[in-house]
C-alpha cells in the first residue's frame, strides 16, 4: 500500500463520514427546531453552505492524514478516526463562524456584546457540546472503515 492509496481511502471515507454527519446536524436542527423544514426558515444561508464546505475541506486534509496514520504506520482506527472527528468538530464552526462575524458581528464592535464570542467562541462551544457525541460515533465508524476499505 502506498501513502498515496492511503490518503485517497482516508479522504473517501472521512467524505461519506462528513455525509453522515451532516445528515446527523439536519434531524438535531429538525429536532430542536421542531420542524422537519427547519432549513426554509433560517436566514443564515451563507454559514451553512460555508461550514459544508469547510467539512468537506477536513474531509480531504483530515482524512488524508487518517488514511496514512491507519493504513501506513498502522495506528489504532477507531482512535485515529475519533481523534479528527473531534479535530473537525473544532475546526467547522470556529471557521464558520467568521462568515458571521464579518457579515453582522463586526458593524457591532464597541457594542455591549463582544462579536466575536457572539460570532466565533460561542458556536465552537455549542457545536462541541451538542455534537461531542455524534462525533465520536462518526469518528469511531470512519476510523474502522478506514480500515476495512485498506484491506479490500
Amino acid at each position: 500500500m502506498t501513502v498515496e492509496r492511503a490518503k485517497a481511502i482516508g479522504r473517501a471515507q472521512a467524505s461519506k463520514s462528513v455525509c453522515f454527519g451532516l445528515a446527523i446536524a439536519y434531524l438535531m436542527m429538525a429536532w430542536l427546531c421542531r420542524d422537519v423544514a427547519w432549513l426554509g426558515q433560517v436566514s443564515y444561508w451563507a454559514n451553512l453552505v460555508f461550514a459544508a464546505a469547510v467539512m468537506f475541506g477536513c474531509a480531504y486534509v483530515y482524512g488524508g492524514w487518517a488514511g496514512a496514520a491507519i493504513l501506513i504506520r498502522q495506528r489504532n482506527a477507531g482512535w485515529v478516526g475519533i481523534k479528527y472527528g473531534l479535530l473537525t468538530l473544532v475546526t467547522v464552526p470556529f471557521l464558520a463562524g467568521w462568515v458571521g462575524f464579518f457579515q453582522e458581528g463586526i458593524h457591532q464592535m464597541g457594542a455591549y456584546q463582544n462579536p466575536f464570542f457572539a460570532y466565533v467562541a460561542n458556536p465552537v462551544v455549542s457545536v462541541g457540546v451538542f455534537g461531542l457525541f455524534p462525533a465520536l460515533f462518526v469518528g469511531r465508524w470512519f476510523g474502522n472503515s478506514t480500515k476495512r476499505a485498506g484491506q479490500r
